[in-house]
């Protein structure tokens, strides 16, 4: 009989490792070390996109788990949706975004991310608007006005957008960007403001210059070529309403 009872407790220890399920919080844990690994390493396309696959499984199984506190499963939603945004997903990283957001989870980038999704299945209005949520909660990060200016200059709120373009080049400084001269300079285009266009890009051409001083990158009309077409298309738009009495 001691024999017996020896042996089903050796079982018992030899097995038990093996039978119990991890924890919720284990499972999201393990989801966040292995997440850390897949966006360190510099992996082959097949590669990343299964160990994609293995760590939302990961965060799935922690939600599923029904053991995670609301804090957590909000961070395992929104570690998800990214995966799934990075995947080009879109419609289940707004669904894990909607769910943490509608469970009081305020975070400049869920907005931020689900902002990107939306756009990307061409819903500009609800983008906008996230945009102006993650904008209220991180109001000093230029990437966001960013953003939120091109949402705008695709719906043709022009004037929005260049106050938008220039509430980034403000909280950007002392760095400067030529992308949001160019921008800028766009958006003025397009309200047929052809001076102040042209002062735009002029001003992205000297910043360019300077980068590609600074940088020492080799071949500056890669960069330059593009900003010096607009300009000579605005010029020749300038020139056309200026025949014309505008």
């Amino acid at each position: 009989m001691r024999i017996l009872l020896t042996l089903c407790l050796a079982a018992v220890a030899y097995f038990a490792p093996a039978v119990l399920a991890a924890t919720g919080k284990e499972l999201l844990n393990d989801a966040i070390e292995r997440e850390k690994q897949l966006r360190a390493q510099d992996l082959a396309r097949a590669s990343k996109t299964q160990l994609r696959a293995s760590v939302i499984e990961l965060y799935s199984g922690a939600i599923a788990s029904g053991q995670l506190e609301r804090r957590d499963r909000n961070n395992a939603l929104v570690r998800r949706a990214r995966l799934y945004a990075d995947d080009k997903n879109c419609a289940l990283a707004i669904r894990d975004l909607s769910d943490a957001i509608d469970s009081s989870y305020r975070s400049s980038l869920a907005y931020a991310l689900r902002a990107f999704c939306y756009r990307e299945v061409g819903s500009l209005e609800p983008a906008r608007k996230d945009l102006d949520s993650s904008i209220a909660l991180n109001p000093k990060d230029p990437i966001l006005f960013r953003e939120r200016a091109t949402i705008l200059i695709a719906q043709k709120k022009y004037e929005d957008a260049e106050k938008d373009i220039s509430a980034s080049m403000k909280a950007l400084r002392p760095a400067v960007s030529a992308d949001l001269y160019v921008m800028r300079g766009d958006v003025a285009f397009a309200q047929e403001k052809y001076e102040r266009a042209i002062a735009n890009y002029v001003q992205a051409i000297h910043v360019t210059k300077e980068n590609v001083k600074k940088l020492k990158l080799s071949g500056p009309v890669v960069y330059l070529a593009p900003i010096y077409e607009k300009l000579a298309s605005t010029y020749q738009a300038l020139s056309r309403a200026n025949a014309q009495g505008k």
